[in-house]
């Protein structure tokens, strides 16, 4: 499935596709939404694509770490001052909720919030209305609010880390970005769209994988996800002056993937998909050569939709006419 405007995203396993149709129908709507998911997986990303898919787009995009907002610099960065506020205060400052206006304001690792600022928070989530410091009169906010969080946070009102009613008021829409374990058939999509990116970015020719570098690929665990990804590509990239980049180069997850040197049994699903791929690859081989290459004939012995036909063929890199 093409991804419209891509936002650093790609995948058609069918992990991702729940994701990105849940994704999509909350972008049509304004209510906050917690996106939660492992470190690296992909969060800030979906946080962007919510907000360019809505009609907030043509507003700004701010995000926040919570974690680095400082406890007795919370109401003066959220909501700005004026002049003579306190002590220090000798020019006013915007806080970021204006600095929010009419578009997104994106709070990643909420949890990261200490119990005053999960109470500042709430407290501007029931009605969207503020006061800078030092002003008489209230301000109402044209935000939309997204906030991220890669823990458990059910778990962490039990432990009595997080308020029960601030979880609800984040969680009105709930979106999960699925762990990259969990959509392996995407990762030859999303090492493509890395490569293209790097040799775009570098003006240099574009690398590309071997076979038994892509199963080993998709044979990892990626717990640093999609992130993980990235570096391990990078080292792989630089790791050769080749065009090719094949298992040795990918050392620094070698030793975790359980492949070389070690047996693995791979799961149903996994093995199932190998299979077809062995399949597809071997049947478009055979059918563009009898056909010496002519894709509308091809399109018409396989009763495959042309366009389908071509993304296989450029898929498995087979040469048509």
């Amino acid at each position: 499935m093409d991804i419209p405007g891509n936002f650093g995203m790609v995948g058609d396993s069918p992990a991702f596709m729940i994701f990105w149709r849940s994704l999509q129908r909350y972008s049509a709507h304004n209510a906050t939404v917690l996106i939660s998911g492992e470190t690296g997986a992909g969060k800030e990303l979906a946080a962007r694509a919510l907000h360019y898919l809505g009609e907030r787009s043509g507003g700004p995009f701010l995000p926040v770490n919570c974690g680095a907002v400082p406890d007795s610099l919370l109401e003066s960065e959220f909501f700005g001052y004026l002049r003579g506020a306190f002590t220090d205060a000798r020019t006013p400052q915007v806080g970021i909720v204006e600095q929010a206006q009419g578009g997104t304001l994106f709070l990643d690792e909420v949890e990261a919030l200490s119990q005053r600022g999960q109470s500042v928070l709430l407290r501007f989530l029931q009605d969207f209305h503020y006061r800078p410091l030092g002003a008489r009169a209230e301000r109402i906010a044209d935000v939309r609010v997204v906030a991220a969080t890669n823990v458990n946070l059910d778990l962490l009102v039990k432990q009595r880390g997080f308020r029960v009613d601030l979880m609800h008021r984040l969680k009105t829409l709930v979106l999960d970005v699925p762990p990259l374990r969990e959509r392996l058939s995407d990762i030859e999509l999303i090492a493509d769209a890395i490569l293209d990116h790097w040799s775009e970015k570098t003006k240099q020719p574009r690398k590309r994988l071997s076979r038994s570098a892509m199963i080993l690929l998709e044979a990892y665990d990626w717990p640093g996800n999609v992130r993980e990804l990235e570096n391990v590509l990078l080292n792989g990239v630089i790791a050769t002056d080749e065009q090719e980049i094949n298992e040795s180069h990918l050392h620094r997850i070698a030793p975790h993937a359980g492949i070389f040197g070690e047996s693995r049994v791979e799961s149903y699903a996994t093995a199932k998909e190998r299979a077809l791929e062995t399949f597809e690859r071997n049947y478009l081989t055979e059918l563009m050569r009898r056909t010496n290459g002519n894709i509308t004939k091809a399109a018409m012995i396989s009763r495959q939709h042309r366009t389908a036909l071509s993304k296989l063929l450029k898929r498995y890199e087979i040469p048509r006419e």
